[in-house]
């Protein structure tokens, strides 16, 4: 990446396009409900095949791509568009790639290895032709910005603020045309990856959890299925310590949740649905509601299927000595999620699936799926809002069922990210 930009950039060049993209960003993103705009888009899709089994992953692909696609180039591509095919195959496969290409970092002779190099060849011959691409439509941006156009999307503010810089008689420092490049594959490939196999590693848990396909071991049967819905608790108390005393989390049990929280908001006259609890129940949080079932089950999902279960790279300021292993100025480290989240110090029953731990106060303050300091993910609040908006989209619109003979606990294919092997789910409306 040549230390260009955000995620392989460092030192005041990276400290420089932090701070900015953080403020593009939130410009960017202002006032919109991310998760209900793409949920909407895909449940709208998923009406055309309802009642089949279908592999997710294309839609997904497509409509959370072009979320990605729009704030970051303002425009979307046709779903037919070969172009577009071809980025997502390049996302698709290069993220494997990089996964496997990973062990150079430590051998490097393995670059010598003739499918090594072809990887590696593949990878930056695929960079080269997405940058053709952005230059195009970085080119349909500039000329956007010239006919006065108001600015859409990161690649728009980058733009200004390059022209700003230029009429002061700055220097451009890091922004540069260069840059843009990286920092737009960046956000696309990170953003659309991580969103896309978060949720399919969600949508096959919930199917799986789901009555009619649930099977023994997926999930704690300690106590018997309750309906925590019996009472129609009306205080947040009440449906507090309801919530708690549920055995198992599961997608019935959320989408009564999800239902009757929808209802509340929409009906003054209809009892029967007045049940309501704050959306994040580990922390209490009164500013939004509903979904404490949900972003419990989100949570155990990403506590034993993390999407990047070795992290990103990180590497040592200075001399360090950590239990006694000294590591030099330099060394490469990675974090082991992977083990963090099966610490049996730190989780009780840690290879079980039990959602409720989530519900218990502080649970969530040993996840750490999206970094920690100042090199946290930059897109944590996106991420959040897309996968519990998505989600929750589409589970108060459809039952999703499993189809036969799927095991939900096979071995997950292994890239830079942690992904499901293929499966097929069914949609049936509720």
């Amino acid at each position: 990446m040549h230390g260009k930009g955000i995620i392989c950039s460092e030192g005041a060049f990276w400290s420089q396009q932090r701070l900015w993209l953080g403020g593009a960003l939130k410009q960017v993103l202002k006032d919109r409900n991310v998760g209900e705009e793409v949920g909407r888009k895909l449940c709208t899709a998923l009406a055309k095949s309802e009642g089949q089994y279908l592999d997710l992953t294309p839609l997904l692909s497509h409509y959370i791509g072009n979320f990605m696609n729009k704030i970051i180039f303002g425009m979307e591509y046709s779903e037919d568009s070969a172009t577009w095919h071809y980025l997502q195959e390049l996302r698709e496969e290069g993220i494997k790639l990089m996964g496997v290409c990973g062990a150079v970092n430590f051998l490097p002779f393995l670059r010598f290895l003739p499918q090594t190099s072809r990887n590696i060849n593949w990878i930056k011959k695929g960079q080269f032709q997405t940058h053709k691409e952005y230059e195009r439509i970085i080119k349909e941006r500039e000329q956007y910005l010239s006919n006065c156009g108001t600015p859409e999307c990161i690649t728009d503010l980058f733009l200004i603020q390059m022209e700003e810089r230029c009429a002061a008689g700055k220097d451009l420092e890091s922004f540069t045309r260069e840059q843009l490049y990286y920092l737009q594959a960046d956000l696309f490939g990170a953003g659309t990856d991580t969103t896309l196999t978060s949720i399919l590693w969600n949508i096959l848990m919930l199917a799986a959890s789901c009555s009619s396909g649930q099977d023994d071991h997926f999930m704690s049967t300690d106590n018997p299925r309750t309906n925590h819905f019996k009472n129609h608790s009306k205080t947040y108390d009440d449906a507090l310590d309801n919530l708690l005393t549920i055995p198992t989390i599961n997608q019935e049990t959320i989408q009564k949740e999800l239902i009757a929280n929808y209802h509340d908001k929409h009906s003054n006259n209809d009892d029967s649905y007045n049940f309501q609890v704050d959306t994040d129940a580990i922390t209490k949080s009164r500013e939004q509601k509903g979904m404490a079932l949900l972003k419990a089950f989100v949570l155990e999902v990403s506590r034993l299927r993390p999407v990047t279960p070795l992290g990103v790279p990180h590497g040592t300021l200075q001399d360090i000595q950590i239990d006694g292993q000294i590591l030099k100025k330099g060394t490469m480290i990675l974090p082991n999620h992977w083990f963090i989240n099966r610490d049996p110090q730190v989780w009780k029953d840690p290879n079980e699936f039990k959602p409720e731990r989530f519900l218990e106060a502080g649970a969530a303050r040993n996840m750490f799926p999206f970094q920690i300091g100042k090199r946290r993910c930059i897109g944590e609040e996106l991420a959040r809002d897309l996968v519990h908006g998505i989600l929750a989209c589409i589970l108060k619109e459809y039952r999703i069922e499993l189809e036969p003979g799927t095991d939900p606990w096979c071995t997950p294919n292994h890239g830079f990210t942690l992904e499901p092997k293929k499966f097929r789910v069914k949609f049936t409306r509720i």
